[in-house]
């Protein structure tokens, strides 16, 4: 199997476990700091110990910053460019454009359908997914690589109604 999809779909997969377990520990820690008059250092603890997983699981850098080239540029990343090249290649779009600046590299995607560009995802959507693909896969896996290499910027303006988008990137300049 392909190493940076299959990290690409790790990662997709490990947001959104972590998404699910946010709302749980949140209540959870509320009922702990609302019931203080029954002091429960073993409840605490554990909201404590599954705050600081989730902490570890939101992290997606896999590795210290080092400089690759992404487009023939160098880009500072913090992990394997390969996967948000994987990306790209399976997100639908009619053009992509690559502009320096002074401290970052400009990625943008014209023509995205706007059905790929999900906003969030749950652990149902993502076990879908990547069982059956479908749309908004692909957009996913581009956010997600988008963290995986430590974007500066990842953003999809879209408006009610809009079929289309443009995908804006930025990475840090190596």
């Amino acid at each position: 199997m392909d190493p940076a999809r299959t990290l690409l779909d790790r990662e997709l997969l490990l947001s959104s476990i972590v998404h699910e377990l946010r709302g749980p520990i949140t209540a959870v820690h509320g009922f702990v700091e609302l019931d203080d008059q029954h002091h429960r250092p073993g409840l605490l603890s554990a909201v404590e110990r599954l705050t600081s997983l989730v902490a570890t699981l939101s992290q997606t850098a896999v590795s210290a910053a080092e400089v690759a080239r992404f487009q023939g540029v160098p880009v500072v990343v913090k992990g394997p460019i390969e996967t948000l090249d994987v990306a790209l290649a399976g997100l639908p779009h009619r053009e992509m454009t690559v502009e320096l600046a002074p401290e970052h590299v400009s990625i943008t995607l014209f023509g995205v359908p706007a059905a790929e560009l999900a906003a969030g995802w749950s652990l149902a959507q993502v076990r879908r997914w990547l069982a059956e693909g479908g749309p908004g896969l692909a957009g996913a896996r581009l956010r997600i690589a988008a963290r995986i290499v430590g974007a500066l910027r990842y953003s999809f303006p879209l408006s009610p109604g809009d079929t289309e988008a443009v995908v804006h990137i930025h990475l840090a300049r190596g």
